[in-house]
């Protein structure tokens, strides 16, 4: 195991408590039920939605990979985990709905998109709970810019929910034009908030590292 690995497992930060771990494993519980009820609601439809079931697989694996860590049997890099596990899980219900139309067997999908979200920001609040318990002065900042990066997709996020009904009226080209520069742009600001995030992983990872480090790696206590 290499050092930076130890000093995920022994830094003794937030999620290595019991309450954290059990509050993470309901989480992927609840995440993984939502997303296997829809999952067989869509292939069991008149006309089985593949698309729809790809994706709550993968969020189904998510959830799956949540309740492990919160449960201790994945140790390793829990803050970062948990940020994955978050993005996955969120994403994977966005793209599902978009790819369904929304609905399935006649029922909105809308439901379980607020479910996963709402998980998913309490998955990232707990990851970043762990980075400042280890090192806030530096992790704060860093974290606070990957919200700052985020906020305008989420905004992006918001606006193309309330037009929605406004998208069919749309010019063909200009349909074609949103889509274009709306993904590029929401890629621009996705990769501002992870470059922040994963950076303020990395500082608290280090942070947890010299940690061990000073208290007993070298000497062997820890070996």
């Amino acid at each position: 195991m290499s050092t930076a690995q130890v000093g995920e497992n022994q830094a003794g930060g937030l999620l290595s408590t019991r309450p954290a771990g059990v509050l993470v494993a309901i989480l992927g519980g609840i995440a993984t039920g939502a997303s296997l009820v829809i999952a067989l609601a869509a292939v069991t439809d008149a006309r089985p939605n593949w698309i729809l079931l790809a994706f709550e697989v993968v969020a189904m694996m998510a959830g799956v990979v949540c309740v492990l860590a919160g449960l201790r049997v994945l140790r390793e890099g829990p803050a970062i985990t948990l940020f994955c596990v978050a993005g996955t899980i969120m994403t994977a219900a966005l793209l599902g709905g978009v790819g369904s139309n929304w609905t399935v067997r006649g029922f909105s999908l809308w439901l379980g998109l607020f479910l996963r979200a709402g998980i998913g920001g309490m998955l990232v609040a707990l990851a970043g709970a762990e980075l400042l318990s280890r090192r806030p002065g530096v992790s704060m900042p860093l974290l606070l810019r990957s919200v700052l990066w985020v906020l305008p997709l989420v905004s992006m996020i918001g606006a193309a929910v309330l037009l929605r009904g406004a998208w069919p009226n749309l010019h063909p080209l200009a349909q074609m034009l949103l889509v274009l520069f709306g993904g590029a742009l929401a890629c621009v600001f996705a990769a501002g908030s992870a470059h922040y995030a994963i950076r303020a992983f990395i500082v608290g990872a280090e942070a947890a590292t010299a940690g061990v480090l000073r208290g007993g790696v070298g000497d062997g206590r820890l070996g």
